[in-house]
């Protein structure tokens, strides 16, 4: 795939990528499961679970700085989280 936009994505692809989302966060009884694209500092909702309580829409734009995201695209490697809720600063651990 050439370029950025959202639109350029295949319709089928976010589908299937709503039904992950969707499963993820349903699986691991987390409130949002989300796929981003990151674009310099920012990163950009693709597809976001249809959970209650998910603050997440598709299209919105979050700074990065300070979420975990940050940490695993700095490090580029795997964060252990137990409780994401509690832990306020993630271990970094070595990725395969």
């Amino acid at each position: 795939m050439q370029g950025n936009s959202f639109e350029e994505i295949p319709d089928g692809f976010l589908k299937k990528w709503q039904e992950i989302a969707d499963l993820i966060a349903n699986i691991m009884h987390v409130p949002a499961a989300l796929i981003m694209k990151t674009e310099n500092e920012f990163m950009e909702v693709f597809t976001s679970s249809k959970t209650e309580n998910n603050p997440y829409q598709v299209g919105d734009k979050e700074h990065w700085h300070g979420l975990y995201c940050e940490t695993v695209i700095k490090t580029q490697k795997q964060l252990h989280v137990p409780n994401a809720l509690k832990d306020k600063k993630p271990a970094t651990r070595q990725g395969n």
